[in-house]
């Protein structure tokens, strides 16, 4: 039942946003940020920052400050919906994301925001519409080209994901992602040389992006440097716990590097 209601909720939004679109040509909907108060947008610019750093409390003091400042601003109901999706408060993000679509309808940061949770909840698949309500709105946004890539391939649909990417590439040419979502087509083609050279060519996994480091490892297994996926898992697993991909590939790693005894007092306990 929430799953239809999901599907008849994007459904809508993307009707209300091709309707809104009509005879306007490839244009995105209006900005909020063009009229922004310049001390909004600095509260948000730092929310954002201390959200990047794990700084939860932070982030969330500088939204507050926001709201007081801007309460109808539909990218300040983004950045709470982000917060309280981060620290694991999933149904007061779901009534977030929904205020920033009240506000702001056709604004894609906000499909974008509902998209990435109807994905975490209910699986790649349920998501695209989403993501294709979010490019309506706004065609030329990288951000959303680049998660809307990632889910065609996670929902299996690798040819339209590469088909995605090329769109990013003529977006955003110098977009790491580029090179981070072409390496995981690689993987799954079965390449992977060349999918090491382009995650060492996007620099994500250098960065320790999470997802780029699961990669880099996943890369590490396949070619028997396993000591290596092993390291790398476990700053990953560090970082995200709840990650059970992450945690099911460090224990593979353990195993075939013959570290039994790592392997026990790691996992032994579960």
């Amino acid at each position: 039942m929430i799953c239809r209601r999901e599907t008849r909720a994007a459904l809508a939004a993307l009707i209300l946003t091709l309707t809104g679109c009509a005879g306007e040509g490839d244009t995105a909907a209006p900005d909020p940020a063009a009229l922004r108060d310049p001390a909004v947008a600095i509260l948000l610019d730092d929310a954002d920052a201390a959200m990047a750093q794990g700084a939860l409390a932070e982030a969330g003091s500088r939204l507050d400050a926001a709201r007081a400042l801007a309460p109808d601003d539909p990218d300040l109901w983004v950045a709470i919906a982000r917060l309280r999706f981060r620290g694991g408060e999933h149904f007061t993000a779901l009534e977030a994301a929904d205020r920033a679509l009240e506000l702001g309808p056709r604004h894609a940061p906000a499909l974008l925001m509902r998209a990435l949770m109807v994905r975490d909840a209910h699986g790649p698949a349920k998501a695209l519409v989403w993501f294709e309500a979010a490019l309506a709105a706004d065609p030329h946004n990288a951000d959303v080209w680049a998660e809307y890539a990632a889910t065609l391939g996670d929902s299996g649909r690798n040819r339209a994901m590469l088909r995605a990417v090329r769109r990013l590439a003529e977006i955003a040419p110098d977009d790491a992602r580029v090179f981070y979502l072409q390496a995981v087509l690689a993987a799954r083609g079965d390449n992977p040389a060349l999918a090491r050279s382009l995650l060492q060519r996007s620099g994500l996994a250098a960065r320790e992006v999470p997802a780029a480091m699961q990669l880099d490892a996943v890369l590490s297994l396949a070619s028997g440097n396993y000591d290596s996926a092993a390291a790398t898992l476990e700053t990953l697993t560090a970082r995200q716990p709840g990650n059970a991909r992450a945690r099911e590939l460090l224990a593979r790693a353990l195993l075939l590097a013959g570290r039994e005894a790592d392997l026990v007092a790691r996992f032994g306990a579960e």
